[in-house]
C-alpha cells in the first residue's frame, strides 16, 4: 500500500476506502511523503526512482523458490536435495551455509527466514531452458512475495482446506 501511494503513477492505493489499513496509511500520507523526500535528499538523489539499488551494482540478489508441491507421481527426483545436486553438477554452483551479500559468483545459500527460498547472485539466470524451471519445480519470486504465504500458511493443515494466492 505504501509503495502504491509513494511510487505508483496513479498515486493512490487500490483498495476499498473502508478497509482499516488503507485508512491508516492515508491518514499518514503527508508524513510518509515528507520522509521519502528526506531520504531522497540525504541520499543525494534528484528523483525518488533513483533510491533503489540496481542489480548491476552487485548488491542485489535473485531469489528462486523451491516448489515442494511438484507432482510427486513423476519419475524424476524433484526434492530439495536433488535441486542442490543439480545446481552443483550441472551449473557449477556451490552452496554456502552462511548468507553473504553480495552473493559471490557461482554460489547460493538458503534464505534464513524462508526454508524453501534459494538466494543467488543478481547476475545469474541458470533457469533459462532448465527442466527445474520449466516443470514448475522452482519459481522465480522475490522474497517479499513469499512472505505473505509463509505467514498465512503457518500451522496450516491439509484438512483446513485449499489456499490460493490470487493477488
Amino acid at each position: 500500500m505504501i509503495h502504491d501511494l509513494l511510487f505508483s503513477s496513479k498515486k493512490r492505493i487500490e483498495a476499498s476506502d473502508k478497509w482499516p489499513p488503507k485508512e491508516a496509511v492515508i491518514r499518514h500520507q503527508t508524513r510518509l511523503r515528507s520522509e521519502l523526500v528526506r531520504i531522497q535528499l540525504k541520499e543525494g538523489k534528484s528523483r525518488k526512482e533513483d533510491l533503489g539499488k540496481s542489480a548491476s551494482e552487485g548488491e542485489g540478489a535473485r531469489y528462486v523458490r523451491y516448489n515442494p508441491n511438484i507432482d510427486a507421481s513423476r519419475s524424476d527426483d524433484f526434492s530439495l536435495a536433488a535441486l542442490h545436486r543439480h545446481l552443483e553438477s550441472k551449473h557449477g554452483f556451490q552452496k554456502v551455509e552462511t548468507p553473504v551479500f553480495p552473493v559471490p559468483d557461482k554460489a547460493f545459500f538458503m534464505d534464513e527466514h524462508l526454508e524453501d527460498l534459494l538466494v543467488f547472485p543478481s547476475t545469474t539466470s541458470w533457469w533459462t531452458g532448465d527442466l527445474w524451471y520449466e516443470s514448475g519445480a522452482v519459481i522465480l519470486q522475490d522474497k517479499a512475495s513469499c512472505m505473505p504465504a509463509k505467514v498465512l500458511m503457518e500451522g496450516w493443515e491439509a484438512s483446513d482446506g485449499d489456499c490460493l494466492d490470487a493477488t
